[in-house]
């Protein structure tokens, strides 16, 4: 299994190597935290953007969720867990802006 800080290395050179494209706009959002309560009652988070719903990646304590049965897309910069994160869990995510 990949760790949580591999994959954010990863992810930040690809990045980078778009960003190196000319007219490029950086789209891309790598470990960004939610928004929302991480507070044992929570189950609702959202995202500082707007994101394409099929790029949402869920990292919650250093493993990736998966969707449609971790997690769920709710809105156009929300999702939803399918369980409720303890008080001090990580949650972050990665994904593309969507316009």
């Amino acid at each position: 299994m990949t760790s949580y800080q591999d994959r954010v290395e990863e992810l930040e050179e690809k990045v980078e190597a778009l960003e190196e494209l000319p007219g490029h706009r950086n789209k891309y959002r790598v470990g960004q935290p939610v928004i929302g309560a991480i507070d044992g009652i929570n189950i609702i988070f959202s995202t500082s953007n707007v994101f394409k719903a099929e790029s949402l990646e869920v990292i919650f304590n250093g493993s990736t969720l998966t969707r449609n049965t971790d997690f769920n897309v709710t809105g156009s910069n929300l999702f939803q867990t399918a369980f409720i994160p303890p008080t001090g869990s990580l949650i972050r995510v990665n994904y593309v802006i969507d316009d």
